[in-house]
This record gives structure tokens, sequence and C-alpha cells, in this order.
């Protein structure tokens, strides 16, 4: 037998780093899922054994006649589910194998970075489209069992309404009324077994869907979860960042110069060019007293 997620070592591993990480919703949301990839584990070990009865059923219709026809439709019927239910247990096989996989790396990466790793408990349980695909095959297999039923009933409906029209003719041929035997004929008629093992079936693949269902809001709640641990932790890094700013920059108080315009600015550039003219001047004569000295200094 097939051992279950919940009892896999690597997975109680992984439940009590994220239980002793005070990671509650994480914790619980794990212990859901490999609860729920079990029931789906458990379900198909049911479905299996529904369709080898209902195989057995379709080998002895072949002794009757009668229900050949029946046992036509049933067989196409049957080799449709058969089919779309391996796919089924291919599909949960993936799952099972990509989520202990991905455990194991989380495990392992933990052991280096610490609890941070465990940040990233989303990516074990990544398995949403594949989890969506098994649900459609699932709603698939309910149609076609569905569609099984019906023509089982369509034919019981039919055998008992000649079986009917057999005896009241008799009953006619003696001149005796005729009878509402739909009343009357209370017996396990052989349609009735013939449907036990399909709505068997049916109840089995309704329970799946339900399990899926749960599964894929769980793995959605991790999602979600993470995302908004991302934001909190974007979030306090920009406060933070923000906190540092406001300590370490400190605006200069600088005056700036008044802006000058029109007329203001002519004077202002005739005041500065007179300036600058009288500095030339008082520059030539201190150059003229200089040579003169120089020139007196050489006629003695």
């Amino acid at each position: 037998m097939e051992s279950t997620m919940i009892n896999d070592e690597v997975m109680q591993e992984l439940i009590t780093l994220l239980r002793e990480n005070n990671m509650k919703c994480e914790t619980n949301d794990t212990f859901d899922i490999c609860n729920y990839i079990d029931g789906l584990q458990n379900k198909i070990s049911g479905m299996q054994i529904e369709l080898d009865n209902i195989q057995q059923q379709l080998k002895q219709m072949e002794k009757d006649k009668l229900v050949n026809k029946l046992k036509s439709q049933l067989s196409k019927a049957q080799t449709k589910v058969s089919n779309t239910f391996g796919q089924i247990k291919t599909e949960l096989f993936i799952i099972k194998n990509s989520i202990k996989s991905k455990a194991s790396n989380i495990i392992c990466d933990f052991k280096k970075k610490g609890r941070s790793a465990l940040n990233k408990i989303y990516e074990v349980f990544d398995v949403k489209d594949r989890l969506v695909s098994m649900r459609v095959k699932v709603k698939e297999s309910q149609e076609d069992v569905a569609h099984a039923l019906d023509k089982i009933d369509a034919f019981a409906v039919g055998m008992s309404e000649a079986s009917h029209i057999f005896k009241n003719t008799f009953r006619e041929l003696f001149d005796k009324k005729a009878k509402d035997y739909s009343k009357i004929d209370k017996r396990i008629k052989m349609s009735d077994l013939f449907k036990k093992s399909w709505m068997a079936k049916q109840s089995i693949l309704e329970s799946m869907e339900k399990r899926i269902d749960r599964a894929i809001v769980k793995v959605d709640s991790l999602h979600k979860e993470a995302e908004l641990n991302n934001m909190i932790k974007l979030y306090d890094r920009l406060e933070s960042r923000i906190e540092c700013t406001k300590e370490a920059v400190v605006m200069p108080m600088v005056a700036e110069n008044e802006a000058v315009y029109g007329a203001d600015a002519f004077d202002k550039y005739m005041e500065n060019y007179n300036a600058t003219m009288q500095s030339k001047d008082k520059a030539d004569r201190i150059a003229g007293n200089v040579a003169a000295v120089k020139n007196e200094g050489k006629g003695r």
C-alpha cells in the first residue's frame, strides 16, 4: 500500500519546522493539503474497485443476448471513464512527487539559511494548475457516469413496460382486466444491480471533486499569505529607509542673491564697469610712477 503524504518523513519534518518557527497558518494549510491529497488517494483506490466490479458485470452480460445493446453502451462508457481515471491517477502521482521534492529542497535551504527559507513554503504547493486539470477530468467522468446511469434507467423502463404488456396480453386472452404492474412489482430488478457500481462510482467522483476544491482553496491561501508577508516586509524596508534619510540628510540654509532686472540691471552693470575702469586707471598711474623711478635711478 502506498504511503500517505501526512505520514511521509519529509512532510512531517517540514510541518515540524513550520510549527517551531511560529508559522501557524502555513502549518495548518500544509497539513490540510496533505490530508486532502491522501483523501484523493483513498478515493482513487475505491474507484479502482468499482471499475473492476463493472468490468465483471459486463462479462456476465455477455451470456444474456437481451441486454447486448445496453452492454455495448455501458462498455463504451466504461472504457472512457477508465481512460480518464488513468489520467487522474497520473496527475495525482505527479502532484505528490512534486510536493515531496520541493519540500525536501526547502528543508535543505532551511539548514543553510534558517527561517527565511520557510517563507517560500508556497512554492512547495505550486500545483494549482494540476489540481484544476484533475478537477476537469473528474467532472468529465461524472458526466460519463451520469450518461451510463441514464442508459440503464431507460433500458429498465423499456424492459419493465415490455414485461407488463406481455403479462396483460395473456390476461386479456383469459378475459381478465389489465393490471398496473408498476405498483405491484417490487422485486429487485437486474437494472438495479447494474446501477449499484455506477452509483458508487458517481459518489466517489463527487467526493473527489470536493477534496480537490478544498485543496485548491488551501493552495491559494498559502500564496496569499506569501504575498501579504512580502508586502509587509517591503513596507517595513521602505519605512526604515525613510527614517534613515531623515536622520542623515540636513538641508543647508543658503541665502540666494536677489535677482535684478530692467533699469536696475543696467545701473548695476554701469557701476561694475566704472569700478573696473577706475581700477585700470589706478593701475596705469602706478605703472607710470614705477617707470619714472626706474629712469631716475639710471640717470644717477
